[in-house]
């Protein structure tokens, strides 16, 4: 079994993990994210912590993206997938992007992860997926002028 890439970084990286993921998300440079971490009373290491994940986030990340490129109607080839820095509940998570209103006319922005172990999903699906856990957790009965958009897919680095 493989192990997941943020096992095998110090301790600090760890814990600051959510930091860093975020401030790649946001094209933080590491000296802002360093910055970020050690205001919130972390001690880091940039070179040893900070750089490697940001590295390998930027790397993983833009290969899951390329599944936001597909045809609604494809079949993800899961093989092709990068795996997961963390470790996830099952073989596959999909970053899916709601936007919409609701009922209320209240606007609706928010991410949601779909987690499966089926292989044989399309994106399309994925899609259907997301938006039915939307109304399904009370953030709205129903999406109206719904903009789902499959955004990222990983694997976990547990598979059998």
């Amino acid at each position: 079994m493989a192990i997941p890439f943020l096992a095998l970084l110090p301790a600090t990286a760890r814990i600051a993990y959510p930091f860093i993921q975020s401030g790649v998300r946001a094209g933080l440079s590491s000296r802002a994210i360093e910055r970020t971490i050690r205001a919130a009373g972390f001690k880091i290491s940039r070179g040893r912590s900070i750089v490697p994940l940001m590295r390998e986030l930027r790397v993983r990340e833009a290969a899951g993206r390329l599944v936001s490129t597909l045809p609604k109607s494809s079949v993800i080839n899961v093989a092709s997938l990068p795996d997961s820095i963390t470790k996830i509940s099952n073989k596959y998570s999909h970053r899916v992007s709601v936007r919409g209103l609701d009922s209320a006319g209240n606007a609706i922005d928010t991410g949601v992860t779909v987690v499966t172990d089926r292989d044989d999903l399309t994106v399309e699906q994925i899609e259907q997926i997301a938006a039915h856990y939307v109304s399904e957790q009370g953030i709205s009965d129903t999406v109206y002028d719904a903009v789902i958009s499959l955004e990222s897919s990983m694997k976990s680095v547990a598979m059998e």
